[in-house]
């Protein structure tokens, strides 16, 4: 089996950005290396469909999302802060997660690119409704980079879509890929239609497209 010289890691959650961003490099000519963090059942189930349709190698990583009793010491006031800070579920955000595990890859393998999804704070276009925490994603990487320094590897973090606002990155795929799209908070199988992130993406589908998740 010849072994693929792999030059990016990418953060492949399967939601919108981080298929628009798999999906652009791999028609640009690039062969990225993608780790997924196991999160809920409509995440897992869709995920090696996409990297068998990307053609993309994509392995799963399982961390413990939602921490046991004996991880935590105080649970009820974490749930609290995030809950009124972060989201309804008061889990705290996976940004920090990602970052980590993709240092990690990158120190590991020597590789020095980093690409992850990002809207630029945009849902549609012409406003500025998408994902407020991605500069808090962007912040952790600044140490991680600074990490890589001491250990004289130039490791970058690029998010190569980030001037186009979620609705172009998911018009930007094809149908196939679109159906696979996983986006949903409540954790099942299926998308609820009702949360943020089902929300958002009632907003940029068109009406057809909309069928493909309900």
């Amino acid at each position: 089996m010849m072994l693929r010289n792999y030059s990016i890691i990418v953060p492949f959650s399967g939601g919108v950005e981080s298929t628009a961003l798999v999906y652009h490099l791999k028609t640009t000519g690039y062969d990225p290396y993608c780790f997924h963090i196991k999160a809920n059942p409509g995440e897992v189930n869709t995920i090696q469909q996409k990297a068998k349709l990307l053609d993309v190698k994509v392995v799963t990583v399982q961390t413990d999302y939602n921490p046991h009793e004996g991880y935590l010491f105080n649970r009820e006031a974490s749930h609290e802060h995030y809950k009124n800070t972060f989201n309804y579920d008061g889990l705290p955000p996976m940004h920090y997660a990602w970052a980590t595990i993709a240092f990690n890859l990158a120190m590991t393998n020597v590789v020095k690119c980093v690409y992850f999804g990002h809207n630029g704070g945009r849902l549609t276009p012409d406003d500025t409704l998408g994902d407020n925490f991605h500069e808090f994603g962007e912040k952790q990487y600044e140490g991680y980079v600074n990490a890589a320094k001491t250990l004289d590897l130039d490791l970058t973090f690029q998010a190569p879509l980030a001037h186009l606002s979620k609705q172009e990155q998911y018009q930007m795929l094809p149908d196939n890929l679109k159906k696979l799209i996983y986006v949903c908070r409540h954790g099942t199988d299926k998308h609820c239609m009702k949360c943020k992130k089902c929300e958002e993406l009632k907003a940029i589908c068109t009406k057809e497209q909309l069928q493909y998740y309900v």
